[in-house]
């Protein structure tokens, strides 16, 4: 009844030698209680390669439960969700956004959309102070080699603490075409950090994705 989704995909990075970069599963269910108030929960899991646990991140399991508000103008999502893995924490967000579709083409077998968006995500940050400065990255298992982090800690000069902070900004207009069961999407962004250790894992500035869908039933 389009309210269960599950999802399964093998990844492969060109910059690195194994072939299988990593794998990831989504377990995903959206209830609508009325037209202006629905739900949804999920599961995802990430399985990084062994040999590039230390480059990109370690392996880990999310969990979340979202509420989600139509207020006509805009569509409102409160998200809370938590990371089981070496290195666990609890992620908030607050999603707005606001889905706009053109008139039916082709007989009423295609349509244009777009759905503009704008994200505030909330979570721990470690801020590291050595003696060439400080900064500020996110936590495991979003960091390589995995691990946990937290209160404070010190060593060899260099002082470590890990705190509760908004985390970073997401703009985004995605925009597709839709003919039938086939959808081709684009989605420009632009992600504002506010860490300043940026890696493959922890993206900064414009991004660029481009989507295809087909419904298979």
């Amino acid at each position: 009844k389009n309210e269960f989704f599950a999802s399964l995909s093998v990844n492969h990075l060109t910059a690195y030698d194994p072939f299988l970069s990593f794998t990831s599963f989504t377990l995903n269910y959206n209830h609508d209680f009325n037209s202006w108030f629905d739900i949804s929960a999920g599961l995802s899991g990430y399985q990084v390669n062994k040999e590039l646990s230390e480059t990109l991140f370690s392996s880990f399991i999310y969990g979340y439960f979202t509420l989600g508000f139509d207020w006509k103008i805009l569509y409102t999502q409160l998200n809370a969700g938590g990371v089981f893995s070496e290195g666990s924490g609890a992620f908030f967000s607050l999603r707005n956004s606001h889905y706009i579709k053109t008139a039916d083409l082709a007989g009423g077998k295609a349509y244009f959309y777009f759905d503009p968006y704008f994200n505030l995500l909330f979570g721990n940050l470690t801020k590291t102070t050595t003696a060439d400065g400080t900064s500020t990255g996110v936590t495991p298992p979003f960091k390589p080699g995995g691990g946990s982090s937290s209160g404070g800690g010190s060593g060899s000069g260099i002082t470590t603490t890990t705190f509760f902070s908004l985390m970073e900004v997401d703009l985004g207009l995605p925009a597709g075409f839709t003919f039938g069961k086939l959808t081709l999407e684009a989605e420009p962004g632009y992600i504002f950090p506010n860490y300043s250790d940026t890696s493959i894992s922890d993206p900064k500035g414009f991004t660029l994705f481009f989507n295809i869908f087909y419904k298979i039933f």
